[in-house]
């Protein structure tokens, strides 16, 4: 004995009156704004992932009078109150460096400077070293400029010289001067970043063996750079483009290149 089930048909015009979406797993998401032409809606979302993903239509019914709007099938209906639109989903591409994304050696940073370290994982400092740009200070040359004000008697702390202490160093200079490398480094915003610093003895040297490379930091040739990491009551250390160290007064005019960590 045989039981027939009644299968319903769904006709191929039906099918093909809308396209097929495809489903896709976004790593972030902001809410998305649309603009309508006719029956479309370009929907522009910051949808982020680690590769781009083809954009998603999805039809619904706009109020015509509210704007409000529900998602139904392709070939759903409306009612008379609404309007049937297609609405197109269109994802960003992957985040960028600049944007919160991974980074790697000479990309460009969030701050607008250049990588030059990748530690590979997070460190209690951070993960990656940013450097500002040569012209960060207002657009002009390098400055050049004392370590500090106080140029004799030698500063609680800032005697740092390992990666991750440059911003502790600075911290230590800036209360301690009332002018000099660290407090107009702290005065520096860029990118909408506010969390530069002089770098450290070691962090400095980084610098200089980026040279030559993708992440060259474009630091100019046969003049002295200060670190954070002072050396005496009354010196502090410098460093040339090509590692050379210098133990140099404090009161000193030297250039410097802000850095920060993230």
């Amino acid at each position: 004995m045989f039981t027939y089930v009644k299968v319903p048909i769904i006709s191929l015009a039906a099918v093909l009156a809308f396209p097929v979406s495809i489903a896709f797993v976004p790593v972030a998401t902001a809410a998305p704004t649309a603009t309508s032409t006719g029956s479309n809606v370009t929907v522009s979302a910051d949808l982020h992932r680690d590769t781009a993903a083809p954009a998603k239509t999805v039809t619904k019914c706009v109020n015509k009078r509210t704007g409000v709007a529900r998602v139904i099938k392709p070939n759903g209906k409306c009612k008379k109150t609404e309007k049937k639109v297609r609405v197109t989903v269109t994802p960003a591409g992957p985040k960028t460096c600049a944007t919160g994304g991974a980074c790697v050696l000479g990309d460009i940073g969030p701050g607008g400077g250049k990588i030059f370290l990748d530690a590979g994982s997070q460190q209690p400092w951070g993960r990656y070293l940013e450097a500002a740009p040569a012209n960060w200070n207002a657009g002009g040359p390098e400055p050049l400029i004392a370590w500090c004000d106080v140029s004799t008697g030698g500063i609680p702390g800032a005697a740092g010289w390992l990666i991750g202490t440059g911003e502790t160093n600075t911290n230590d200079m800036d209360t301690a001067c009332a002018a000099g490398a660290a407090v107009l480094v702290h005065s520096y915003n860029g990118g909408g970043q506010s969390d530069w610093f002089v770098p450290s003895r070691d962090e400095m040297k980084l610098m200089t063996t980026s040279r030559g490379g993708k992440a060259d930091v474009g630091l100019s040739p046969a003049i002295y750079y200060w670190t954070s990491t002072q050396s005496s009551a009354s010196q502090a250390v410098a460093m040339d483009n090509i590692g050379n160290i210098a133990n140099l007064y404090k009161g000193g005019a030297v250039t410097v290149r802000p850095i920060r960590a993230f």
